[in-house]
């Protein structure tokens, strides 16, 4: 039987997306605040395993580019190009002594 290569493997783990989704869904409907205080420490542990999982999955990736510029140097320039672009927002400006943080007024402003 021919197996297919999955193009993108991921090493975080679906199971936990779908626990975390749970766990907030128990956390709405529980009564009782030991057991929400319990849920809640749940869940954040596995928010942490899904951080630590993307944080491994970047690093798998990365050395992956690394290790692939012997062989095609185009790999590596593609990984870097997609790392290169950095979407940043225009914060809240500051107005005489106010804050701004209304699209309409900061296009004005600028």
């Amino acid at each position: 039987m021919y197996q297919r290569k999955l193009k993108n493997t991921y090493l975080y783990n679906e199971k936990d997306f779908r626990k975390k989704a749970k766990i907030q869904k128990k956390i709405v409907y529980a009564h009782s605040e030991t057991r929400k205080c319990k849920l809640i420490k749940d869940l954040e542990m596995i928010i942490e395993k899904i951080k630590e999982s993307y944080k491994d999955e970047s690093e798998a990736i990365e050395t992956k580019a690394i290790e692939a510029i012997g062989k095609n140097s185009k790999v590596f320039f593609k990984y870097a190009n997609q790392r290169r672009k950095v979407k940043s927002r225009i914060g809240p400006l500051l107005t005489g002594n106010t804050h701004t943080q209304d699209a309409q007024e900061m296009a004005d402003i600028l």
